[in-house]
């Protein structure tokens, strides 16, 4: 491991919103950030209240439990494939320098200042700066991508210039 390691965040892509032990929890406070069902609540809770409701408390609260179970199946539903993709994209293999030698390891265990190698159409698991090109202007097109899912191709340049006797490295 290197000296500074524990100075910067970990690799690790973590798409999902809930664990395990917080999905209840965590769920439920985001329902009932909306104020229908805060509303639908207080009304449930009236309606215990002996005297108070003409209708049974189970007219409120059945509607209520049915629509928090169901958006909690949606949301759980979500948040395993986000899981699913986490995983996936956390096992990814990338080559990084070790001493002399490229080692394969996986995209969660790459560090800040690691060496990599990629070729020609692999995906990267993070930003990084071109050191060299197998491209004979030492550029490379790289395809970025958003958050929103928009995919742009990006040219950049190489801060080494590649001899023209080795095509070891290919971006």
């Amino acid at each position: 491991t290197k000296e500074h390691s524990s100075e910067y965040c970990t690799n690790l892509v973590r798409t999902a919103k809930y664990s395990i032990i917080s999905f209840i929890p965590v769920n439920l406070f985001n329902q009932f950030q909306r104020i229908a069902n805060i509303y639908f609540l207080f009304i449930a809770i009236l309606q215990f209240i002996p005297g108070l409701s003409p209708t049974h408390w189970s007219t409120t609260v059945a509607p209520l439990v049915g629509v928090l179970t169901v958006n909690a199946v949606k949301e759980g539903y979500d948040d395993y494939f986000r899981h699913k993709s986490d995983k996936e994209v956390n096992n990814r293999k990338v080559n990084v320098l070790r001493g002399t030698a490229f080692v394969q390891m996986l995209w969660k265990e790459l560090q800040v200042g690691d060496i990599i190698r990629v070729h020609h159409s692999e995906q990267a698991p993070a930003d990084f700066a071109i050191l060299s090109s197998g491209h004979e202007e030492s550029i490379a097109y790289v395809e970025t991508s958003n958050l929103d899912g928009e995919t742009a191709l990006k040219l950049k340049g190489a801060v080494f210039k590649e001899s023209s006797t080795s095509q070891e490295h290919e971006i």
